[in-house]
């Protein structure tokens, strides 16, 4: 009897002992990323962040859309510590992947895209972040309905950009373009828009 009180203490120590050290799921990596990217713990969310492409390679594969989503994450958090370098390469790794998923013409890809036209605008390699954000708009604009919140993202990036080659008339008419997608999209939602961040992290 005695024996076998020690067998089933061990088995709910077992037990025990596998709860606390259960390792999270790519799900809870990314939910952790995207709540202390929204409380600007950036330093802290970049580790849980390259956490969640390693997990999410081991739990989906490697050409994975959620592969490319963290990566997109990672670039974005080291972007916004000013290391365009790092955020360059995952944003081309991103892109990657998610060509070989949704084809050429993707909203996903265009995101991509509009990312690194981003980038370059800040480096001032300002063709290519020309070239980018060109290739973005020529994919949503192919379905604008259903990228009201990327086009107004991708116009206001363009509006800068131009303003800072002082080509001021075409910058004005993304800004213009920009808001009057964003009060159309306001008149059309009962709930206010959620703001598209330039150093998005996404759910």
């Amino acid at each position: 009897m005695r024996d076998l009180s020690y067998i089933v203490a061990a088995f709910w120590l077992v037990c025990f002992t596998f709860s606390c050290t259960k390792k999270p799921t790519w799900e809870e990596l990314n939910a952790q990323t995207k709540s202390l990217y929204q409380e600007e713990r950036y330093v802290e969310a970049l580790k849980i962040s390259e956490e969640a492409v390693r997990v999410a390679k081991i739990q989906y594969g490697p050409e994975h859309q959620n592969v490319a989503k963290s990566l997109n994450n990672l670039g974005a958090l080291y972007k916004i510590q000013g290391d365009y370098k790092k955020a360059e390469a995952l944003y081309f790794d991103s892109l990657e992947i998610k060509k070989k998923i949704f084809g050429e013409e993707h909203p996903q890809v265009a995101h991509s895209y509009n990312n690194l036209g981003n980038i370059y605008a800040i480096l001032e390699r300002f063709d290519e972040a020309d070239a980018y954000f060109t290739l973005a708009l020529e994919i949503y604009q192919k379905h604008p309905e259903q990228n009201r919140s990327e086009l107004i993202l991708l116009y206001d990036n363009m509006a800068t950009l131009y303003k800072q080659l002082y080509m001021v008339e075409k910058g004005d008419k993304y800004a213009r373009l920009a808001r009057e997608l964003e009060a159309t999209e306001q008149s059309q939602n009962t709930t206010p828009l959620i703001p598209t961040e330039k150093d998005e992290v996404r759910k």
